[in-house]
């Protein structure tokens, strides 16, 4: 099965322009419970996770749902759930987690061969992936690029700080324009 990275954007698009902002961890109106249900969704259908585990106040948790903001950084599940219609769930659970996942520094090693190639900004398209951040050699957060070009980049990402589709900024599924020097990684997946 080849990846479809025309169908992956549609969805990120779809899925932003629905409007999700981060709950709270402490707002339990009814937009937040509906944010935590899409989140949840996401970690669930895209990375085929029903739970997962986080220290809390130096306590590890299991997790079957999105608390809220700081609760899981849902960035790669986004991404997974995009692609779930055009990558195959085992790579999708076990590589799109996370930026050092997807560099193939994870508990699994490198992804098979014929599953993504790394990409230098200039040749990137419409539906790769592109990583910001420096914080790690593997990158901070995962964004999908809407429209590159070589002054600047949109993308839409989950998890991130940018703008709604109302046009009010926030973190949640959100679109940003970047500089194309703040992609530390460009993937494509094949």
């Amino acid at each position: 099965m080849a990846a479809n990275p025309k169908r992956a954007l549609e969805r990120m698009l779809g899925l932003w322009a629905r409007g999700c902002p981060d709950p709270k961890t402490t707002d339990t109106g009814p937009e937040a419970e509906a944010a935590r249900e899409m989140i949840t969704s996401l970690i669930n259908d895209g990375l085929g996770w029903l739970s997962w585990r986080k220290k809390v106040a130096g306590v590890e948790r299991v997790f079957t749902r999105y608390a809220g903001d700081g609760n899981f950084s849902y960035c790669g599940a986004g991404l997974a759930w995009a692609y779930a219609d055009s990558v195959a769930l085992p790579l999708r659970r076990k590589f799109f987690a996370s930026t050092i996942r997807l560099a193939g520094r994870g508990p699994h090693g490198p992804l098979p061969p014929g599953v993504l190639q790394r990409l230098e900004y200039r040749d990137a398209r419409p539906g790769d992936i592109g990583i910001i951040g420096r914080a790690i050699p593997a990158g901070d957060h995962i964004t999908m690029l809407v429209a590159p070009s070589p002054g600047s980049c949109m993308d839409v990402s989950c998890n991130g700080e940018g703008k709604f589709s109302d046009g009010s900024w926030g973190e949640g599924v959100v679109i940003r324009v970047r500089q194309p020097s703040e992609y530390t990684h460009v993937y494509r997946l094949l």
